[in-house]
């Protein structure tokens, strides 16, 4: 490996470690914050400078809710359905080729993890 490519590694590395610590210190005062503040289940809080959106995240169970599909009339309208791809048995199928027309498939932002750090291998 070069000397310019180690130098770019090495101040990778310490720019993730300086993110880590200041991600660490804003959830910190984050949480300082929320402390001050009446809670809210939903809505906004605005102070000052900062906007605070409390959201409750909802989620349906899908094998429950196909059970009861016939029955819940017009709520079937506030249900939206997406399709999702297996990967893992995807790429094992033979017939995988008949879906392809109906994917798009484009590349990923490349990830980076530090060896022997959680996800890093």
């Amino acid at each position: 490996m070069n000397a310019k490519l180690q130098d770019l590694i090495a101040a990778w590395i310490a720019a993730k470690n300086k993110e880590n610590e200041v991600k660490a210190h804003r959830l910190a005062l984050e949480e300082q914050i929320l402390s001050m503040v009446p809670a809210k289940e939903e809505g906004t809080v605005k102070l000052d400078q900062l906007k605070i959106t409390f959201k409750l995240n909802r989620k349906l169970a899908s094998e429950d809710l196909l059970a009861a599909w016939p029955t819940l009339g017009n709520a079937q309208h506030a249900v939206r359905w997406k399709a999702d791809l297996n990967l893992r048995e995807f790429k094992t199928l033979p017939e995988a080729s008949l879906l392809l027309p109906f994917m798009t498939t484009t590349p990923a932002k490349p990830s980076f993890a530090l060896i022997g750090e959680p996800n890093g291998d």
